[in-house]
């Protein structure tokens, strides 16, 4: 009967330390303008969107640098993946993706985004694409934590071209 109770004991015991350990693991990336290096991002059409819209492979770089936490930065591709893309409408209004970061301590995390929301913001006559996006850590450093994304998108250029590539600025990315 002893050895149950220190068995019972041993259990709690150890379910705290595995959420200490997720809880270590932070990253917060941010756009500053006077910083030398920021959080990017690029997607690559090959081809490129068109009027009307057509099938593209599109892959998804990041480079996060400024990075505060457990790392200073880090890196993911993702892709490709063929989409129907517009010159007008070169995301879907709202998506899932998944993607692996690795980051400069050789560590990594997979990050399944749930939800991708884009907007369109206009200003005279540049439009350009918010990409706000939320997601969960499913393994790797920081698994269980919620992720976000928030990353602002040029327009399209060279519309109907054989390849282009939309470049963002990541406003802010957090674990």
């Amino acid at each position: 009967m002893l050895g149950s109770l220190i068995m019972l004991a041993a259990v709690p015991a150890a379910a705290p330390a595995a959420s200490a350990a997720r809880a270590d693991f932070t990253v917060f990336c941010a756009w500053s303008d006077s910083a030398r290096t920021n959080p990017v991002e690029a997607y690559r059409f090959v081809p490129a969107p068109a009027q009307p819209p057509r099938p593209s492979a599109r892959t998804h770089f990041a480079g996060y640098n400024n990075c505060t936490g457990s790392v200073s930065s880090g890196t993911a591709t993702t892709g490709p993946v063929t989409v129907d893309a517009s010159c007008a409408e070169p995301f879907p209004l709202e998506s899932i993706e998944t993607v692996t970061y690795t980051w400069n301590d050789g560590r990594s995390s997979v990050v399944d985004y749930v939800r991708v929301i884009t907007t369109r913001e206009v200003s005279g006559n540049l439009v350009r694409f918010r990409q706000k996006s939320v997601g969960l850590v499913t393994s790797g450093a920081g698994q269980g934590r919620e992720v976000f994304r928030n990353t602002l998108f040029d327009p399209v250029i060279d519309c109907g071209a054989a390849t282009t590539t939309m470049f963002g600025r990541t406003d802010h990315f957090t674990i």
